[in-house]
């Protein structure tokens, strides 16, 4: 099984700093290179909602900027979220660790 490091921009810890991010400094989430391939050729490609707050529903959903390889064997498109944002999980990261915290003990 292939494992794929996704881009995380560090240092945005709320959902309020995300929102100014994305409108103020997109450029911010541009990812250095392909989680797929490698290749440092990635351009902006629209963006997708996503729905981070389960306690709340005033800041959902929240845009998530997406981006496209542009090597010829790829095409695939990645995003860079916040390190709010917990990858492939639908709750929080304090949440999470509670959670592992209470198993282990």
């Amino acid at each position: 099984m292939e494992v794929i490091i996704r881009p995380i921009l560090f240092g945005v810890t709320s959902l309020l700093e995300h929102i100014f991010h994305v409108d103020e400094y997109p450029e911010n989430y541009h990812p250095d290179r392909c989680p797929y391939c490698g290749t440092t050729k990635l351009r902006p490609h629209g963006s997708y909602y996503r729905v981070p707050d389960r306690d709340s529903s005033t800041l959902n959903p929240v845009e998530i900027l997406r981006f496209r390889c542009l090597h010829h064997e790829c095409g695939r498109t990645c995003s860079c979220l916040p390190e709010c944002i917990a990858p492939h999980r639908w709750y929080p990261w304090k949440e999470q660790q509670e959670v592992l915290s209470e198993l282990l003990k």
